[in-house]
């Protein structure tokens, strides 16, 4: 560091003899050249010892390494992006339970540690069919409500070549405009039959007097075919009807038959698609 001390400069006051001699001398310090890259010990304002570091990649033309973490929602563009940044150092986990797959790009070799700092990460998101199906699931609600979900759903009602009992999509609109047609009864029972169905019995009311009686069935349960992540299969799942009577009022429900299951085959043909355009293992966790 270097220092001057610039002689006093000498002024003159206007319209008086009076000389006013301000003293500008000032210690300064002279312009010093640094190199970028290097790390240098200085002292601050206050005279405490600290450091400069210019190493960093914001004095740099171009980043030091990479780094950061990518996510995409669909396999094909985690294959595009692994393809394109991955050498025979990078690492890939698939995580079950957080439903997520990572590559560590970076990851530590065999005989050399690494950053491990540029990830990849293939994070699947529900379909919004598989979402209105769980939002219900389990839950009585009223028998409207419940008429207006099926119609609403239609689309995704499926036959089961297995299942000759399960109903159709246009089976199942007949069941939910019955249910509509019924809204101002009181249902005062039901049974189950013998080919698993519902028979539900029910009184007209008119003006508050009970009336002409009658009878309802509903099927034991349905299928639905959904795909529970964007760009997956369809799955089926089965439906299980339930329902509760109570002060002459009806409540109707459904219960997905494990639909934990459905998802994790999903999971685990996305992993199976993964692995046919990457060399890599996949291995069943999560990175460090």
């Amino acid at each position: 560091m270097h220092s001057y001390n610039p002689a006093p400069v000498e002024l003159a006051a206007t319209g008086g003899d009076v000389q006013v001699i301000v003293d500008t001398a000032r210690d300064s310090v002279q312009p010093v050249k640094l190199e970028i890259g290097e790390v240098y010990a200085v002292r601050n304002s206050r005279g405490e010892p600290t450091t400069l570091d210019l190493t960093g990649d914001a004095y740099r033309d171009l980043p030091k390494r990479k780094a950061g973490t990518t996510r995409v929602w669909d396999a094909e563009s985690f294959v595009a992006y692994y393809a394109k940044h991955n050498d025979q150092g990078s690492d890939l986990y698939a995580d079950v339970q957080q439903l997520k797959v990572t590559a560590v790009l970076d990851a530590h070799q065999q005989d050399a540690a690494r950053w491990g700092q540029h990830r990849l990460v293939l994070e699947l998101r529900q379909t919004t069919d598989w979402a209105t199906w769980l939002k219900y699931d389990g839950k009585l609600i009223a028998q409207e409500t419940f008429a207006q979900h099926i119609e609403d759903n239609l689309g995704v009602i499926v036959m089961d070549e297995d299942d000759i009992k399960a109903p159709s999509a246009a089976q199942m609109l007949e069941v939910a405009q019955s249910l509509e047609a019924s809204t101002k009864v009181e249902f005062l029972s039901g049974v189950r039959l013998a080919d698993g169905q519902r028979q539900l019995t029910y009184t007209e009311t008119t003006q508050g007097k009970a009336g002409q009686k009658g009878k309802l069935d509903i099927p034991a349960h349905f299928w639905i075919g959904v795909q529970p992540f964007e760009g997956a299969q369809r799955y089926r799942v089965k439906a299980r009807f339930q329902y509760r009577i109570g002060d002459g009022e009806l409540r109707l429900a459904y219960r997905l038959e494990k639909p934990e299951e459905a998802v994790k085959a999903a999971f685990g043909d996305v992993v199976a698609a993964l692995a046919e355009s990457i060399t890599e293992p996949i291995m069943n966790g999560s990175p460090a």
